[in-house]
């Protein structure tokens, strides 16, 4: 019985919920590019805050989007 109860948990787990296999429910309306941050700017931002490299390395320039979709949820 505990065989069977795994198994069924199991696939639906993996299964994929009802909601998203409808694509008019999660459409991408927008998108618009705000701010480039380059690897010095970040490196500045870093030192300024005593965030240490170790916990949040920089290796790569950052782009920050403006995303607007379309959902039901909130």
């Amino acid at each position: 019985m505990k065989r069977i109860y795994f198994i069924v948990c199991l696939v639906l787990s993996l299964s994929k919920p009802a909601y998203a296999w409808n694509d008019s429910l999660g459409t991408l309306q927008s998108y618009e590019l705000k701010k480039t941050y380059s690897r010095e700017e970040l490196k500045d931002t870093w030192k300024k805050y005593k965030i240490p490299r170790a916990i949040v390395p920089i290796r790569y320039a950052v782009d920050v989007y403006e995303v607007m979709y379309t959902t039901l949820w909130y």
